[in-house]
């Protein structure tokens, strides 16, 4: 089972091509937005750590993923998923946290990993064996997890190194729209933690020029790595569902099933109040953003080119004083 790393800004729509996944046989979408294997690729002691069974300084490693957002959600007994507007669905978990993570530390040791890809096959494996997917009659050839929004391809080169079989899904959606998702998660963080940014903050860290550098080096990685990288369009997703993923597991090389057109989590569709989570833009720039804030992004659009030299101005800046303080 390898790796397709589902990548984009926060709040470009990885959750949506995440939950398209999740009913087909050859694709076991993880049952959090995981990153596990970015321990690998930030620790070069990782490998060792769990091979060597020294699990207690393994375990700190696993609280820069969501491993433990895992545990939360299976003591609460439900996953709540986010439908835009302040809507929440809450869906049923009955996934066993305590014997998944049993199983995974008293096998690592023994279960013959001997590189970051055999870990997080060994890891996925495990959490598909408790979860609706073991039911499925196919052992499948990938499992799809989130990425960090790693906007350098020097990264993306380096995350490719580090497991040469894994192939990356890069949502793209358009950054209006990002910025007036984020706007709207800053006034529910009590809903949604972790997701928000206010506009002005947006604004005053250049995220909306980011967001455009983001996706530019995003088309530059595919047209370099065809193979390996491919760039989705969130609205795509939303408007010709089923064509555009045909074009998604061409590239992966799997069959195409009428599952991966109904969004789901462990087998759950997604569904709240007659809406799936496929029916619309729920969080629209025209409706989210003033006027006052719409006009603006129109003047840095306007001004692009200026924006962008302050914004990669900001960034050189912020690598030289990170730089010194060291």
């Amino acid at each position: 089972m390898q790796l397709l790393e589902i990548d984009g800004w926060q709040g470009s729509g990885k959750s949506l091509l995440w939950s398209l996944f999740d009913g087909s046989n050859s694709v076991f979408s993880s049952l959090s937005h995981e990153v596990f294997h970015y321990i690998f690729l930030n620790e070069p002691s990782a490998l060792g750590l769990l091979t060597s069974g020294r699990m207690f300084e393994f375990r700190r490693l696993l609280t820069t993923t969501l491993h433990y957002k895992i545990e939360e959600m299976s003591l609460a007994g439900r996953r709540r998923q986010d439908f835009g507007g302040g809507s929440v669905l809450e869906i049923p978990c009955e996934f066993d946290f305590y014997e998944f993570e049993r199983e995974f530390f008293t096998t690592a040791a023994t279960a013959g990993i001997v590189s970051p890809s055999g870990a997080c096959a060994h890891y996925y494996q495990l959490m598909r064996a408790q979860s609706r997917s073991a039911s499925l009659p196919t052992s499948p050839a990938y499992c799809a997890v989130m990425g960090l929004s790693m906007g350098g391809q020097k990264d993306y080169l380096r995350l490719l190194a580090a497991f040469p079989k894994m192939k990356v899904l890069q949502v793209q959606r358009s950054p209006k729209e990002i910025i007036a998702t984020r706007k709207n998660r800053a006034s529910e963080q009590a809903t949604i933690q972790g997701y928000g940014n206010s506009f002005g903050s947006a604004m005053r860290t250049f995220e909306y020029e980011r967001i455009k550098l983001f996706h530019r080096r995003g088309a530059a990685l595919e047209k370099l790595l065809p193979t390996r990288c491919k760039v989705v369009r969130f609205l795509d997703l939303l408007e010709n569902t089923e064509s555009t993923m045909r074009k998604i597991v061409e590239f992966l090389g799997i069959d195409y099933e009428d599952q991966l057109s109904l969004p789901s989590w462990n087998g759950v569709p997604l569904v709240l109040n007659g809406r799936t989570y496929l029916d619309s833009e729920y969080d629209s720039a025209d409706q989210l953003l003033s006027a006052r804030e719409r006009a603006h992004l129109h003047k840095r659009d306007k001004f692009e080119r200026v924006y962008i030299s302050f914004c990669l101005l900001r960034q050189r800046l912020g690598k030289i004083l990170t730089n010194h303080s060291r």
